[in-house]
């Protein structure tokens, strides 16, 4: 049982599709804010997009459509290094509307009981702020290489839960 209705992202190529991904497998709703011209560094992309429930952005740039997302949603995960390109943008727009983010370091090096940790917080911060509209958002997979899957699992892993189980 999950308590995220839905899930966006801007869908770029890396952690963005993996949440989209993860969103997919366990039938949770998916939607969000594509560039004007569906594009991801993959090249425009409408018809993946659209599959996911995505709009084209009617402002140009990648900034707008970040923005929108950010707005359109309770809360952001953000995987990866937030402290470069879009993922730098995304943190400081949520901090400027007060709107809460969770943060995953990828590549992760801690091991497998710190993700277990994480992934425990990640379901507490879903109850805690319920967050019914998650906004997933990261590195691309270029900048990132396996963030796709690791943000895929790390999703797929938290919220297959039951709420009874905290």
């Amino acid at each position: 049982m999950t308590i995220v209705l839905t899930i966006i992202s801007g869908g770029q190529t890396g952690a963005d599709m993996g949440g989209l991904e993860a969103a997919r497998t366990l039938g949770v709703e998916t939607g969000g804010t594509a560039p004007q011209g569906w594009l991801t560094e993959d090249g425009p992309q409408e018809l993946l997009l659209r599959g996911f429930g995505l709009v084209e952005c009617s402002e140009p740039g990648y900034d707008a459509r970040t923005r929108r997302n950010v707005v359109d949603s309770d809360a952001t995960l953000l995987i990866g290094d937030y402290r470069r390109g879009g993922s730098a943008l995304t943190y400081e727009i949520a901090m400027e509307l007060r709107k809460p983010v969770f943060h995953v370091p990828y590549p992760t090096t801690s091991g497998e009981t710190t993700l277990e940790v994480r992934i425990e917080e990640f379901r507490r911060w879903l109850l805690t702020h319920r967050i019914r509209v998650l906004n997933v958002a990261g590195n691309r997979e270029s900048t990132a290489p396996g963030i796709r899957e690791f943000t895929r699992s790390f999703l797929e892993r938290a919220l297959a839960f039951d709420l009874r189980s905290l």
